[in-house]
């Protein structure tokens, strides 16, 4: 095995071989996703986000690509190290700039390592795992950081080396339902005349939503989507503007329009919220929501019913929220283990970050013991088989 690595400081110097390794990849690992960002200055040196994708070659044939980033801070990942940062400062190493390998500011699971067609998986596999490491040393970074991958690919890199970071967010899966009233009916009774009841009290403040299609999203539209978005981030503490107007401009235009699915929630035709959710390979990913006005319970009905009930009239089986939230049980969502692996230089510090992620792996499965047995289940309640009418 002869690996060489090619670093690209724009996904458009790798155009061509990205283009052919991430069909079926879904949206964010797109050549068109990745350039948005990039021309329109979410990511960048000034952002924090340089550029850094890698192309490896095994004997001169193209065998993996990896998104990534050289990074200047930890912002945007939803993989939280800033302990680990502070633990760097505290005993004299510098922590910035490390690289990344993952989606920026989108804490959804997918493929990191892309496979080029008709090379075998296990094969870019290992040539991706053999020569992360390397690239990390030549770079000379602190650390080495995949967030949100899959499970093959996390077996391989901690066979490498790497540390196993567990996390976990709320999912929904569709589990046969055909219709949001199919889904309602494995709910108990509670539960499900709360949804009613909360259904019912945005239908009677006048509120309507709708999924806007892909012709209507217009420049008018689109400014009002980045308006929410930006009242949302700037709500809170913790709040980013990743995102400029112009890329949710630019995407409404691209060819991912497609992908969108916007949904737009309105009172006699004047817009009052909308969710900003992607589609892509049979998931739906939700990823903004905002308001100009507050309407009680509106962001469960456009973020969980409206996404659910739209979701399933299209025939995808997952909907994956983002980060955070356990108050999504209660809508439906199942708790599941999200993986990162992580490589640290220093060995006195990768020793001590192992300590801690092996006991957090044990607090992570906890937690999910404890998500489900508060599940909203009507089998885990009541002890009944999912069926009956959700006028129960």
């Amino acid at each position: 095995m002869v690996i060489a690595v090619r670093i690209a400081d724009s996904i458009t110097s790798i155009e061509s071989p990205w283009r052919e390794a991430s069909a079926g990849a879904g949206p964010f690992l797109s050549f068109e996703f990745l350039e948005l960002l990039e021309r329109t200055a979410c990511t960048g040196p000034a952002a924090g986000w340089a550029p850094c994708h890698l192309l490896i070659e095994d004997d001169g044939e193209a065998v993996a690509l990896m998104p990534a980033f050289l990074k200047n801070h930890s912002e945007g990942e939803f993989v939280f190290d800033w302990a680990w940062a502070d633990a760097h400062t505290r005993h004299g190493f510098a922590y910035y700039p490390k690289l990344l390998v993952g989606i920026p500011f989108t804490p959804a699971q997918g493929q990191r390592v892309l496979t080029p067609p008709r090379i075998d998986r296990e094969r870019s596999l290992a040539a991706a795992a053999h020569a992360l490491v390397a690239i990390g040393e030549h770079l000379g970074v602190s650390s080495i950081h995949i967030n949100f991958l899959r499970d093959d690919e996390a077996k391989a890199f901690c066979e490498a080396g790497f540390l196993e970071r567990h996390g976990v967010q709320l999912h929904w899966h569709s589990e046969g339902a055909q219709t949001l009233a199919d889904f309602l009916t494995r709910f108990d009774s509670k539960r499900r005349n709360q949804w009613k009841r909360e259904l019912r009290r945005v239908q009677d403040a006048g509120i309507r939503w709708r999924r806007l299609s892909s012709e209507e999203l217009t420049p008018e539209r689109m400014a009002f989507v980045y308006r929410c978005y930006r009242a949302t981030v700037d709500a809170h503490a913790y709040g980013r503007r990743y995102l400029t107007e112009t890329f949710f401009q630019e995407i409404a235009r691209s060819s991912l329009r497609g992908s969108l699915v916007v949904l737009w929630a309105e009172r006699e035709n004047d817009p009052i919220a909308m969710t900003f959710n992607v589609k892509g390979e049979g998931v739906l990913y939700g990823r903004y929501w905002g308001a100009i006005e507050h309407v009680p319970f509106l962001h469960f009905v456009l973020g969980y019913a409206a996404a659910i009930d739209t979701a399933l009239a299209e025939g995808l089986h997952t909907m994956e929220s983002g980060a955070g939230g356990d108050h999504k049980q209660a809508r439906g969502f199942d708790p599941t283990i999200t993986k990162s692996v992580h490589w640290i230089r220093e060995p006195r510090l990768r020793a001590a970050i192992h300590d801690h992620v092996s006991r957090e792996r044990l607090l992570m499965a906890r937690h999910v013991d404890e998500l489900q047995r508060g599940g909203p289940w009507r089998c885990a309640v009541e002890g009944d088989a999912p069926g009956g009418s959700i006028d129960d």
